[in-house]
């Protein structure tokens, strides 16, 4: 009888042995699985702030449609009496000063200026830009028309600059006598 016992408690302790080894390799193979399906995903990017909140996760290179958009808006920001956002955004240190210099010299003889971007070519690095420039003192207002040749560098997107682009140089392009430009 005692060899019963010990044979009945041996199957026990196998077949047990056995069922915990199944289900612990089944655990493993299911959270493997699992593993390799969240690797595959994008990570979750949370950018800090006053306010946290998850990044979306956009391509590090821009499209055209985003560097005109960002160009109208950089424009708008560099020269623009009334600011619709903060121009350190998307201007650098240099544009910025090169900004509030005008802007006291315009505020001190009562101007208020505005430019409305019409046209955008590329070339290679530089982006020439046609626009107009609205002057107005007081209620007389005049258009004026403004070629430009200005620079963009790509920098991190962010939620306040979801282009990732600043503005580096603005340059005017000069009329030749001979009317060429």
């Amino acid at each position: 009888m005692k060899s019963f016992q010990q044979n009945a408690l041996n199957m026990i302790q196998k077949s047990s042995l056995q069922i915990a080894l199944t289900i612990m390799s089944v655990t493993a193979f299911a959270f493997g699985i699992m593993n390799i399906i969240s690797s595959m995903k994008d990570p979750i990017i949370i950018e800090r702030g006053c306010d946290s909140k998850i990044a979306e996760i956009q391509s590090s290179n821009q499209s055209k449609d985003e560097i005109e958009n960002f160009i109208k808006i950089a424009m708008s920001a560099r020269f623009d009496s009334v600011l619709k956002n903060d121009p350190a955004i998307y201007l650098t240190e240099n544009l910025q000063l090169v900004r509030a210099k005008e802007q006291s010299e315009l505020k001190n003889k009562s101007i208020d200026q505005r430019v409305i971007v019409r046209t955008i070519k590329v070339d290679q690095d530089k982006y020439f830009v046609e626009a107009d420039r609205l002057i107005s003192i007081g209620k007389i207002r005049t258009a004026v028309p403004l070629d430009l040749t200005v620079g963009i560098l790509s920098k991190v997107r962010s939620v306040s600059n979801p282009y990732g682009l600043i503005l580096t140089f603005v340059e005017q392009v000069k009329d030749e006598p001979n009317g060429n430009k």
